[in-house]
């Protein structure tokens, strides 16, 4: 395999939101055909990527690098892109989930269950 690659996202999918997780399936195919141990993602001029594709695109960068030691790069990234990529990151790793518990509330009547949510 070659070394490394660039992969310039704008051009590559021609939108600027990238918003579905089927997006991530070309994002895939072209990177498989890059040949290259190492592939760079430059995701200037993208300004917003949703929760779908960001969880996606996680899962695709771990099946890559597990199965065919791809390691992908993300660059030129603006700052709410790269906060979506950690959350989902966060949350798809449970070893480093931050280990919150929630409450869990019940109610007798509906009354009560109204009387506590206008208490809030």
């Amino acid at each position: 395999m070659d070394r490394m690659m660039k992969i310039v996202v704008r051009d590559l999918l021609k939108h600027n939101s990238l918003v579905t997780r089927e997006v991530v399936s070309i994002l895939h195919d072209k990177i498989i055909g890059c040949k290259s141990d190492v592939v760079e993602l430059d995701f200037a001029d993208v300004s917003f990527i949703s929760r779908s594709f960001a969880d996606e695109f996680h899962k695709m960068q771990l099946t890559l690098d597990a199965k065919m030691d791809i390691k992908i790069i993300v660059v030129n990234a603006q700052n709410d892109i790269l906060q979506m990529l950690e959350a989902v990151k966060r949350t798809q790793n449970a070893n480093e989930r931050s280990g919150q518990h929630f409450a869990h509330l019940k109610f007798d009547s509906r009354r009560s269950l109204k009387d506590f949510l206008f208490s809030i």
